[in-house]
């Protein structure tokens, strides 16, 4: 059985979150990138449909096909009940219990009765703030949109931990993760400021790297050469959701450490 992977208190200052955060990846990735490798091919598909058809996306003029958003709607639940199973496994390897494939999965689909609902009425709570904002009549209180908005995010950033982890409604998953965060939020806002700014340097850096190795001179085939890119794209996706996912789960029980 594994060991047990220790993690920081709610006292723990923002560079020990997440080095834990990173050492909990490093732990992880290697047992929860197919999971997070197949959510990400998920939410890909109908691009991938589009391509296929020598089309693209353009998110400025959205396709009006039934069939695309009928693919992006189960892209998006396949999407939340395999990341789910993948925040699950990670749990499971902190406890230093042994994985379980089945039960993850079944547990993950049965709390996306309520994940859903989580994720449907943050999302309008955020657009109804940005609309407010919209009809002001000065651009810098259209700007001040962001900081409600930027609080709401960080605020609900345990949100998928708690709905994993705890029982409870989508309600109550809600106010829980208000509560666990509102006297952590600077401290959690560093830590996720923090984390999207290394993920993108080393995105960009990844993207270089990519295009220097796949780039004009290479010689290989056409048809290849995009699958390649496809399955090397699809696996740093993975990577990057499963290290939110493992700063979620650190932040989650860092706030519910004491309170």
């Amino acid at each position: 059985m594994p060991s047990p992977l220790p993690l920081p208190p709610r006292a723990a200052a923002v560079s020990e979150l997440l080095n834990a955060a990173a050492r909990l990846f490093r732990t992880t990735v290697a047992k929860c990138l197919p999971l997070a490798m197949l959510a990400a091919l998920a939410i890909e598909l109908p691009v991938l449909t589009l391509l296929a058809r020598n089309q693209t996306l353009d998110i400025w003029h959205p396709p009006t096909d039934p069939q695309f958003w009928m693919l992006y709607s189960v892209g998006l639940l396949t999407l939340l009940w395999l990341m789910g199973a993948a925040m699950l496994r990670q749990g499971t390897m902190v406890r230093g219990q042994p994985i379980n494939l089945a039960g993850e999965l079944r547990h993950s689909a049965s709390r996306l009765l309520v994940l859903v609902p989580a994720l449907f009425l943050v999302m309008v709570a955020l657009a109804t703030i940005v609309n407010l904002f919209q009809i002001a009549p000065a651009w810098y209180l259209r700007v001040l949109a962001l900081l409600p908005v930027l609080y709401l995010v960080v605020c609900f950033w345990v949100l998928m931990p708690i709905v994993m982890f705890e029982p409870g409604g989508a309600l109550t998953a809600l106010v829980r993760s208000l509560r666990l965060v509102q006297p952590l939020w600077w401290k959690c806002c560093f830590c996720v400021v923090i984390g999207l700014g290394i993920t993108f340097v080393c995105l960009l850096a990844a993207m270089a790297v990519l295009g220097l190795v796949l780039g004009p001179g290479a010689v290989t085939a056409g048809s290849v050469l995009n699958a390649i890119s496809t399955v090397l794209i699809i696996g740093l996706t993975g990577s990057v959701w499963l290290f939110f996912s493992a700063l979620a789960i650190v932040l989650y029980s860092a706030a519910s450490s004491s309170a």
